[in-house]
């Protein structure tokens, strides 16, 4: 922490939320954690190296959602001739 002139908390904060895109995790398909991992730190240096001058400090809140993946089904929808 930093102290200007007045003796009053220099430190400047702001609230940033980061993302991964979501992924299919099947018996075939496990989770690679490391990579969701790899993935987020990308977004936070992303953000740190475009100039911003901001520093993460400390996370708040770190959420995670499953959702049943319930396929429609296969099929086409194109018609089939008949045999002749």
């Amino acid at each position: 922490m930093t102290v200007n002139d007045f003796r009053q908390d220099d430190t400047s904060r702001i609230t940033a939320y980061f993302y991964i895109l979501s992924v299919v995790i099947s018996e075939a398909h496990l989770l690679d954690l490391d990579s969701a991992i790899a993935h987020l730190n990308e977004r936070v240096e992303g953000f740190t190296c475009r100039g911003s001058g901001y520093v993460l400090a400390r996370i708040d809140e770190l959420s995670a959602s499953f959702v049943k993946f319930r396929p429609l089904g296969a099929g086409s929808l194109s018609k089939r001739r008949s045999g002749s």
